[in-house]
């Protein structure tokens, strides 16, 4: 028999009806106790307020009423990330990926958990199924790259950023992070040109341009090229005497 796929849902807060009150959602809540967008309503209203213990219980009575609510798993999956329970939020991430598939931020989402709870592989394929979605999407660039490189996957980390850096020519971070990854594999010269692109695009950050002037060889050809590398990094680091690090 097939299975039939649920109907996603939505809890959306219904317009000039729900006053940004608490007292006057609980007032409408006396007459008409399970209905969800109210409870909705009132857990996004405690979120705002910074009371995150009772925004968790109304988005849960949310879901409890309407399961298929996609906005309430994933607001509560959101804030159970930002208090670092993320066990808890992997539970509601999963439920939005089951039922908004081809929504690339939730994979996205998913992966960073995931990635929280030591779950590197199974971070890594949430953040490749991000980028199937959307191929663009720099945030699941950046997060697939840090997967691959902690588990020493560095060539594939590198490949990856490089793509990045040709789709988003104009992020500094993604020249940064290319030049760190291209390191470990002795590609020095590339570093430098990505780290000096980076700089470019953020002349103003001074811990950037300092990493730029440390840059060396990992293996000298000799005790003369150290003692050459030493001399000239002497003189390129009096420059930073006045900065702040």
């Amino acid at each position: 028999m097939d299975t039939v796929e649920p109907a996603v849902q939505t809890c959306e807060q219904p317009a000039d009806t729900i006053a940004d009150d608490v007292e006057s959602i609980r007032k409408m809540l006396m007459s008409r106790p399970n209905w969800a967008p109210a409870h909705f309503a009132l857990a996004q209203t405690f979120e705002r307020r910074g009371d995150s213990s009772e925004a968790i219980e109304s988005y849960r009575r949310t879901i409890e009423i309407k399961p298929h609510c996609v906005e309430a798993h994933e607001r509560l999956a959101a804030l159970l990330t930002r208090l670092g329970r993320f066990a808890e939020a992997r539970r509601h991430y999963e439920q939005v990926v089951a039922l908004a598939p081809a929504r690339h931020d939730v994979h996205n989402n998913l992966g960073a958990v995931l990635q929280e709870l030591g779950e590197t592989e199974a971070a890594k394929a949430s953040y490749k199924r991000a980028l199937e979605l959307a191929p663009d999407c720099l945030e699941a660039h950046v997060n697939l790259a840090a997967a691959q490189t902690k588990l020493r996957q560095f060539d594939a980390a590198a490949a990856n950023l490089e793509r990045a850096s040709e789709i988003h020519p104009d992020s500094a971070e993604v020249h940064n992070r290319l030049a760190q990854a291209l390191l470990p594999l002795g590609r020095l010269d590339d570093a430098k040109r990505h780290c000096a692109a980076a700089i470019c695009l953020r002349p103003d950050n001074a811990l950037w341009r300092l990493r730029l002037d440390l840059l060396g060889p990992t293996v000298f050809a000799s005790n003369r090229e150290i003692d050459d590398y030493q001399a000239s990094l002497a003189e390129r680091l009096e420059k930073y005497c006045g900065e702040r690090l």
